[in-house]
């Protein structure tokens, strides 16, 4: 009886660990790109690391208005180039990989303009 409770509390763990993989609740994702991103491990860690760029970014700009455009400038790419991609995981692998180093770009500048 305790082994079946350990191994169910295990898997209840992995299961919640899934469900927040990605840099959203993957349990309540809706769109197909979304999904995508939620069932395919690499995508979700490169959608992990697009995402910790991106609060980085907000934290280095600060309350400015930078921060605004920042946070405007990310809706729209998850809108009008993530959400593009719908299912295809290779367009998504590219614009996660296009973020990123656009992300990186931007906090270099943010750095060398500090």
């Amino acid at each position: 009886m305790i082994r079946r409770f350990a191994v169910a509390s295990a898997l209840a763990l992995l299961s919640a660990a899934h469900a927040h993989a990605a840099s959203f609740d993957c349990g309540h994702a809706v769109t197909a790109s979304e999904k995508a991103i939620c069932a395919n491990q690499p995508l979700n860690v490169l959608d992990q690391r697009m995402s910790y760029k991106y609060f980085q970014l907000l934290a280095l700009v600060g309350q400015s208005g930078q921060r605004d455009q920042f946070k405007t400038d990310q809706v729209y790419w998850l809108k009008n180039n993530r959400d593009k991609c719908g299912p295809d995981t290779i367009c998504l692998r590219g614009v996660l990989n296009d973020r990123i180093q656009q992300l990186d770009g931007y906090i270099a500048s943010v750095k060398n303009s500090q």
